[in-house]
């Protein structure tokens, strides 16, 4: 979550991208997340594939499985 102020500024992003170098650097082959259906397409842009609905049940919520590899 990026504070509202700095919102579409692309630092969301540049977190995302930060992230995935770090871990592919770490030797990891995949990362894996799990967002809310609205942020599935956004995720989505950085090569998550949507597995499905998560079993989590946090704040009860429907969050969705997804998956990137490295």
């Amino acid at each position: 979550m990026v504070d509202p102020e700095y919102q579409k500024k692309g630092i969301a992003a540049k977190l995302m991208n930060y992230i995935k170098d770090v871990a592919k650097n770490a030797g990891r082959e995949k990362m894996i997340l799990t967002c809310k259906e609205h942020l599935i397409k956004y995720y989505e842009g950085f090569g998550y594939v949507n597995q499905g609905v998560s079993k989590s049940t946090h704040g009860d919520a429907v969050w969705y499985d997804m998956v990137a590899d490295l």
